[in-house]
């Protein structure tokens, strides 16, 4: 009975992963996989700001890493006349 490569990582919990292995007679076994220290997410330390927030969007650098999901929020909540820039133009504007 030999082992085919795994196709496949499984999570159950997000500090927990599972490989699995499955058998050329259809056996599928999990075994427990270390995370990957250069591959899995690391959370990062982030800002006391509400995304869309009056605050958020004057410390907000449009572009400054990209097109992000940050940019995007950026776009609809904070530029809402779509010049590129948040001031007293904008809607939520709280000067």
């Amino acid at each position: 009975m030999k082992a085919k490569q795994p196709k496949h990582i499984a999570s159950n919990t997000p500090d927990r992963l599972l490989r699995i292995k499955i058998y050329n007679n259809k056996n599928i076994y999990f075994t427990a996989q270390a995370p990957w220290s250069k591959r899995d997410y690391v959370e990062q330390p982030q800002d006391d700001f509400a995304v869309g927030s009056h605050e958020w969007c004057k410390a907000y650098i449009p572009w400054s890493e990209g097109l992000t999901f940050g940019m995007i929020s950026w776009q609809r909540a904070c530029d809402t006349n779509n010049d590129g820039v948040y001031d007293e133009n904008d809607a939520g504007w709280e000067g």
